[in-house]
């Protein structure tokens, strides 16, 4: 993988010299110090002068970050805060790759940024600094730095600069009297620091006189001390004061125009040219003068550090103070043409692409209106800044400041911009733009033709698998691999490393939904070793996935859970403790252990999946993760969560056309139901899904709904007494799973079977079923399988259980008898016990959660919290939540 694309630049404070120190402030924010420290003025303040002394004078660990335009790209901003600390981390280096990304990357950003909170918060203190906030205007960053500042924990202290009001949410530490406010007023110099300030120049410190003129003139503003300090002798100085005195405009902005009316006219050219630039050093300042002599100029003048800042600290980047950037790129539209302000754009911008910065070479070309460049270069960046570090921000932005006409005309360009909306799920914009590639294809060479013909239809393909759009897949899929499986049709190695994977994971995942579960195994493993040598975590994370669930598919769970496992560790090395693959294999993993009858460690590692789950995930690992939730609700004995949790699950998979999700989910929803005793809901939602059988000739295989919620229309039909009819409906079913290898789909028909035929009379019949579904759970350890349906099945499990001695299931029977033992709980004063989900909520009461807080963390609404609540008072004899939490801890659940 490679490294993240951030510089030193971007994470290192400037050096600012001939400053003046401000200690007496500095030394009162280490007295105090608050978990927000705001310094807010206008530009010449000495913001980011005062920021590094504090940075350089504060005893605990800091990471510094310097905000640029470019980092309203999120990708930007997590990757600068990602890398600031790594820095701090020497020896755990490789964990930064978490905040790595590629084409996988989610339009969610949720995991990163827990990520950041939770590896801040490691921390025993740290302190984080950034420098101009003002960039950053998009909401999705602003986001991202109000919960840095929300969640992390109290010893992690954040200083800020900004020099208009912030647009950052802090009102909730003000209320918390936990904001430091340095403004305008407390950064002006007084007469003392006036004399330091000349003193530290070198220069005569003004008289009596001329110094209370100079604090009535510039009010203190440290800008024009500096200024006056470093270029004016005594005489010089009384003569500019003097004019000041009879100036008819602005004070700050007459002083700017003086500043640079001061320079020479070849000076002035240069800086106004410079003025366009984000940042600029040396190199530029030499490409962009007309001379070797205004380039010596500019030079001294930046050494003086008046009205230019460095903003890293080697020295080498500088900008000019916002103010007088500000008046320079006014001047620009009267001192330059317009064609002379493009051309210096686009200098620059040649500069920056001959140094590989391709994303300053055509944000720049862009604004010159160098459009046909622009796009030449965005046909060639697109593979990196899309596909290798999935800016997909930074390139949208790019493609609408394009003319169409330019985009006509440079078809990889709309390539890459197809590659971004399919990326972030906007699949009827990606298939718009593949429809006008497609009609404009005959334009172009052959060889374009070709490219265009292929990307199209990969993303086709990707798209589908997306949507869970399984139909014709396969053949689809497979025609591409025949197609374009060498690498002779690809620019690099790369893009056919990257292609190849995501079509052989496309193929790998429609052979598993067709239970070709050999040829989707051996498509996986080529998906893997494409993404292996183009190096993608993301990539490899999902290929192990779909391994894994292929497996479980197949019934196969100790294999299964190997795979998921395997999977887990890696994504949570190379990805981080939270990512959406990871949370994935997560799903995965807590479903088996829920069938193992490890209930604790599915609840584990569950928490928290959906959320991230519903961004970005397989219908497979949704499903693992609502039925696995909802089994948990139903364990618990909250049987109104459960119910209501698949409900909610069910209208959500609707909303995002997942018919395979919402059909499993409503086919779990009546199983529940009926096994409450809830026939009429039960047969509203069959109604509703058309799973109501008039008899059971009805049922059709080939029917997605009857395949999917096969299992609730048995169970209807037991409900109804139609014993015949259900075993006519399992006998497709059972010879289907038989035919595909199901095993886990094989043990519940058999189950179902022998319910059926126990119900009906058949003893015998129901033996040789529920002995056979036994046999096979006993080798993968199905236990839930029986236990979910233990009222129904005990009678048949102990006929059973007569004659198992020396059978190749006894030892499972045995650890099922064990595990359906009852356990009645009670509490050593007569009170009823706590239910686990109750002693959940007692535990979070304990740590000061709100309601609101507790009822989302545990997917139920703040209504059934309400109820919970009751029944713990109840219980526990109290009538408020601290007495309850004294009381819980008393009686040993705290």
């Amino acid at each position: 993988m490679n490294l993240l694309a951030v510089s030193e630049t971007d994470i290192s404070p400037p050096e600012f010299r001939g400053h003046l120190v401000r200690e007496a402030l500095v030394n009162q924010l280490q007295r105090s110090p608050k978990k927000l420290t705001l310094i807010q003025a206008p530009p010449g303040y000495g913001k980011t002068g005062l920021l590094c002394q504090i940075y350089r004078m504060q005893p605990q660990t800091a990471l510094w970050v310097n905000i640029r335009q470019s980092d309203n790209d999120p990708i930007n901003l997590i990757q600068k805060i990602g890398a600031a600390i790594a820095a701090l981390k020497s020896g755990d280096a490789v964990k930064s790759s978490q905040y790595q990304s590629d084409g996988f990357t989610p339009p969610s950003f949720n995991p990163w940024i827990l990520s950041l909170i939770d590896e801040l918060n490691e921390f025993n203190g740290v302190d984080i600094y950034l420098n101009d906030v003002d960039f950053l205007v998009e909401a999705p960053v602003l986001d991202i730095l109000n919960r840095l500042i929300r969640n992390t924990s109290s010893d992690v202290r954040f200083y800020i600069t900004t020099a208009k009001a912030a647009s950052f949410s802090y009102a909730h530490l003000l209320m918390e009297n936990q904001v430091a406010s340095i403004t305008q007023e407390t950064l002006r110099f007084g007469k003392s620091e006036i004399i330091q300030v000349f003193k530290l120049a070198g220069a005569t410190a003004p008289s009596a006189s001329l110094l209370q003129k100079m604090v009535d003139l510039t009010e203190g503003w440290p800008a024009a001390i500096y200024f006056a300090a470093v270029n004016l002798e005594a005489s010089s100085l009384e003569s500019f004061l003097a004019e000041l005195s009879h100036g008819q405009v602005a004070f700050d902005r007459y002083f700017v125009e003086r500043v640079f009316e001061r320079q020479s006219s070849g000076v002035q050219n240069l800086m106004l040219k410079l003025a366009m630039l984000d940042r600029f050093n040396i190199e530029i300042c030499q490409l962009l003068s007309e001379g070797e002599s205004e380039t010596q100029q500019l030079i001294s003048y930046i050494k003086n550090n008046t009205f230019i800042s460095p903003i890293d600290a080697s020295g080498t980047w500088f900008r000019f103070h916002q103010l007088f950037n500000i008046f320079l790129r006014k001047r620009c539209q009267f001192d330059l043409t317009l064609n002379e302000q493009n051309q210096a754009r686009l200098q620059a911008a040649h500069w920056f692409k001959e140094i590989r910065n391709e994303e300053e070479a055509i944000g720049l070309a862009l604004q010159a209106k160098a459009f046909d460049q622009a796009a030449l270069w965005m046909e060639d960046a697109f593979p990196t800044v899309v596909v290798r570090y999935a800016k997909h921000v930074t390139y949208l932005d790019w493609f609408k400041t394009l003319p169409e006409e330019i985009v006509n005309q440079h078809p990889r360009v709309r390539i890459g911009y197809i590659w971004s909306l399919s990326a972030g799920r906007q699949f009827l914009a990606a298939a718009e733009q593949m429809s006008l590639l497609g009609r404009n294809k005959h334009a172009y060479s052959a060889s374009v033709q070709k490219e265009i013909i292929r990307v199209v239809a990969l993303a086709n393909c990707a798209a589908k698998a997306l949507k869970d759009e399984i139909k014709n897949l396969v053949p689809t899929v497979t025609q591409w691999l025949d197609e374009w499986n060498d690498d002779a049709h690809f620019k690099n190695i790369n893009d056919y490393h990257y292609e190849l994977g995501i079509a052989w994971l496309v193929k790998g995942f429609s052979e598993k939904c067709n239970s070709d579960f050999l040829q989707a195994r051996a498509a996986l493993n080529q998906a893997m070793e494409h993404f292996q040598a183009y190096g993608s975590y993301y990539g490899q994370c999902w290929a192990r996935s779909l391994s894994a669930i292929t497996y479980a598919k197949q019934g196969f769970h100790h294999e299964a859970l190997k795979e998921a496992k395997e999977g887990y560790e890696q994504a949570q090395k190379q990805l981080g403790d939270k990512s959406h693959p990871g949370y994935g294999l997560a799903a995965l993993i807590s479903a088996i252990n829920y069938e193992y009858d490890e209930l604790e460690l599915a609840e584990k590692y569950l928490e928290g999946a959906l959320e991230y789950l519903k961004e970005q995930s397989s219908t497979d690992m949704l499903m693992a993760a609502y039925e696995t939730k909802t089994r948990l609700f139903m364990h618990d004995g909250s049987v109104e969560e459960g119910i209501g949790f698949l409900k909610d699950g069910i209208k959500w998979a609707e909303s995002q056309s997942l018919k395979r999700l919402y059909l499993k989910l409503a086919d779990e929803l009546v199983v529940w139901l009926l096994r409450h005793h809830r026939v009429a809901e039960a047969e509203q939602y069959s109604s509703q899904y058309d799973l109501i059988l008039g008899d059971a000739t009805g049922f059709q295989l080939e029917r997605l709904e009857h395949k999917i919620a096969a299992r609730s229309i048995v169970y209807m039909m037991l409900d109804k007494q139609d014993y015949s009819g259900a075993l006519t409906v399992l006998s497709p079913l059972r010879e289907r799973a038989e035919r595909f290898g199901h095993l886990r789909r094989l043990a519940e028909w058999l189950k179902l079977e022998a319910m059926s035929y126990w119900l009906a009379g058949k003893k015998d019949q129901s033996k040789q079923s529920i002995i056979r579904a036994l046999e096979i759970s006993s080798s993968q350890n199905y236990y839930r399988l029986f236990l979910d349906d233990l009222g129904e099945l005990s009678p048949i499990l102990t006929h059973a259980e007569a004659s198992s001695k020396g059978s190749s299931y006894h030892a499972f029977l045995a650890a099922l008898s064990s595990k359906i033992a009852p356990t009645e709980e009670t509490v050593a004063n007569g009170v009823d016990a706590l239910t686990a989900k109750e002693t959940v909520i007692i535990k979070k009461l304990e740590q000061g959660s709100t309601n609101k807080d507790i009822a989302a963390e545990l997917f139920i609404s703040e209504g059934t919290l309400k109820w919970h609540l009751h029944n713990i008072y109840s219980k526990l004899q109290v009538k408020n939540r601290s007495t309850a939490v004294i009381v819980a801890r008393e009686q040993g659940y705290l």
